[in-house]
């Protein structure tokens, strides 16, 4: 029984260890983690994840649609190239439209980091 105990702990670490971080960019240009914005926004509680953050919304009878910055460049390129070495990631920056409202958008830790390099 304790060996079982102690490799469901072992899982459960590996697991949070190996989670992407997530984080928002606070107005005065700082890189915060979600948890941080739990205490200022309640549909941010407990969440980890963008899908926990939409699932939220929605639960509190929001319309969300999350789009990923990426398929939003590429979709809106004017001359037509495919060169793709300028964009992000995918995945690594989405876009939170609430009831059709941009109201936040979501960052890898290492894309944060880039966007405030600027």
């Amino acid at each position: 029984m304790q060996g079982m105990l102690l490799l469901t702990l072992l899982i459960f670490t590996v697991n949070v260890q190996g989670a992407q971080e997530w984080f928002s960019i606070e107005r005065h240009g700082g890189c915060v983690p979600l948890d941080y914005m739990a205490r200022l926004v309640k549909e941010f509680h407990e969440v980890r994840t963008p899908d926990d953050l939409a699932e939220n919304y929605r639960q509190s009878g929001h319309e969300v649609l999350v789009q990923d910055y990426r398929d939003i460049l590429i979709s809106e390129a004017s001359d037509g190239t495919n060169d793709t070495q300028e964009l992000p990631p995918p995945g690594t920056r989405l876009i939170f439209s609430i009831d059709g409202d941009i109201r936040w958008m979501l960052f890898e830790k290492k894309q944060c980091e880039q966007i405030l390099q600027f």
